[in-house]
Parts: structure tokens; C-alpha cells; sequence
């Protein structure tokens, strides 16, 4: 149900005026523009009537307790001998180090953040653009605690408001998240600026209510994504295991081929790692048939 401050302010939003904000934002030259100007241009977008404030009360969504998310870490052409380079200890499956952080969708450069795909590897995959055959490092994480994720461009619920109000809401979710979703290229990283403020500063919450944000994937919809703070992701996600695999052309596409796998645990020399068919592999990764 939505309150009465959200509805009242749907209600001071002329459609018309709406679109034509959403045409000259979609025109501004982003490789010109700082952030503080991005922000500033999309406040204005989103704000209406006397007061100027922008309100769109994030939908909250929960993943239970023991759900798996996935993340995927390419790995040097020429790290492909084990022990890996790239892959070797726990921190490796994890968060990569702030200062080989790039400004990515919900990041500023030199600020890690963990992104991860639930349920589905295949959308992991995807998101990291792996090439067919080329090796990869597939890392496998289970939530220990419910995880309560923000969603960004979730279609908004229309309990309590009128079909005018429920419209107007619409258009604004699809606003942001054509915005968010842009798919970004080598040379064109700064249109990165748009996602990351909608991110921080429309759907971060705190983290008795937020421990994450779940967006709409790029490469394979309609799954989405789940992108984790740090340390949020340390206090509610376990690693459960690696593996090293590459896809190979099937019938349906492709599937997944392992090669080794580990149940991550840090040892005297870093993962030990175990073939297919083994106790580790079926328990880890039984979707590796």
C-alpha cells in the first residue's frame, strides 16, 4: 500500500511535462557531464509541484535463507595450470581489491562492490560476456540469513493508487530503469554516472531494511542481478565453493563443461581442487553433469 505522501505526489505530475524531461535528459552529452551535474539533472526528472522532492518508495524483496547466488571472475589467457593465479585463496572469490575497481553499474571507480547472479550460473556467465570455450572461474555463494534486496525497475504495485497515479509511478520505474540498463561499452563507461546515482541515491536504504540491490540483468532477461556491499555480503552470504569451467556448444545452446573444482577452503598452498565426479563436485556443483 502506498502512503499518502507518495500518492500526493503523483498527483502534482503532469504527464505531458514527465516525457518532455524524459526526452531532454536522454539528450544530454553524459561525456561531458560530472556526476554532481548527472545528479543534478536527474532530480530534476524525477521532481514535481511546490516542494521539488522525488519520491518513489523502493519495493523490497526478500531471497531466503540457503539461496545460491553466482559470480563469475575471467581469468588470464595464460592462467591456466594449477595452482591458478587468479583463483587460488578465498579473497581471490570474493570482492576484487579497491584499487583494481573500475566504475562499473552501481560503482564508483575504486569502490568494490560484489555482483552476483541468484539461482541461475548461466546468467553469471552471461553478465561476464565469457567467450564460448575460454576458461572461467565459476564461484558459488548460499545465503546464511534471508536477504533483503532493493529492486530496481521492479514494475510498481497498484494497491492503493488510482489508474492515473499507478501510470504516472509506471512511467517513472521505466524511466529509471531504461537509464539503468543501459548497455555500456568499451569508450562509453561514463553513461555508468546515471546508474550508479539512481542506485545510491534512490534505492539505498538502511541496512536494517536494504542488504542489497537486485536489477534487471542486461545480457539475459528477464533474470536479474543481486550487487552486495562488502561487508553485507560477508555478514549474510557464505562461499561455498569454485569452479573452473567453459562452456561448450549443445543442442539448447550451450552447457556448462567443468574442468576442476573446489570447496574453497584455504589450505597450506591455497584450494585443493577435484575433478568430476567427485564427493565435491556433486555436492557443490551437481549442475555440471
Amino acid at each position: 500500500m502506498w502512503d499518502v505522501s507518495t500518492t500526493a505526489h503523483l498527483n502534482q505530475i503532469d504527464i505531458g511535462d514527465l516525457q518532455r524531461k524524459i526526452h531532454a535528459f536522454r539528450k544530454l552529452p553524459f561525456q561531458h557531464l560530472d556526476r554532481k551535474t548527472v545528479a543534478t539533472e536527474l532530480l530534476n526528472v524525477l521532481t514535481f509541484g511546490p516542494e521539488q522532492r522525488a519520491i518513489l518508495a523502493p519495493q523490497i524483496r526478500t531471497y531466503p535463507e540457503d539461496t545460491d547466488f553466482y559470480r563469475v571472475r575471467r581469468l588470464s589467457d595464460d592462467d591456466h595450470v594449477l595452482p591458478l593465479r587468479g583463483m587460488r585463496t578465498p579473497a581471490d572469490a570474493w570482492e576484487p581489491p579497491a584499487s583494481l575497481v573500475t566504475q562499473q553499474r552501481l560503482n564508483l571507480a575504486g569502490e568494490p562492490l560484489l555482483y552476483t547472479s541468484p539461482l541461475n550460473p548461466l546468467v553469471a556467465i552471461a553478465e561476464a560476456k565469457i567467450p564460448p570455450g575460454r576458461l572461467f572461474a565459476l564461484i558459488r555463494y548460499k545465503s546464511t540469513a534471508p536477504i533483503n534486496v532493493a529492486m530496481i525497475g521492479d514494475e510498481p504495485s497498484q494497491a492503493g493508487l488510482t489508474k492515473d497515479q499507478h501510470l504516472k509511478l509506471t512511467m517513472l520505474m521505466n524511466f529509471l530503469e531504461h537509464e539503468f540498463t543501459r548497455d555500456v561499452g568499451i569508450g562509453t563507461e561514463y553513461l555508468y554516472l546515471a546508474s550508479e546515482i539512481i542506485a545510491k541515491d534512490y534505492f539505498d536504504l538502511p541496512p536494517e531494511v536494504q542488504d542489497a540491490w537486485c536489477y534487471p540483468s542486461v545480457a539475459s532477461r528477464p533474470a536479474v542481478n543481486v550487487a552486495f556491499r562488502p561487508a553485507l555480503a560477508r555478514a549474510k552470504i557464505s562461499l561455498r565453493g569454485v569452479a573452473l569451467a567453459r562452456t561448450v556448444p549443445s543442442q539448447e545452446g550451450y552447457r556448462l563443461k567443468g574442468i576442476a573444482f573446489s570447496d574453497a577452503k584455504d589450505g597450506p598452498e591455497g584450494f585443493r581442487w577435484h575433478t568430476h565426479g567427485t564427493a565435491v563436485q556433486a555436492s557443490i556443483f551437481p549442475e555440471f553433469l
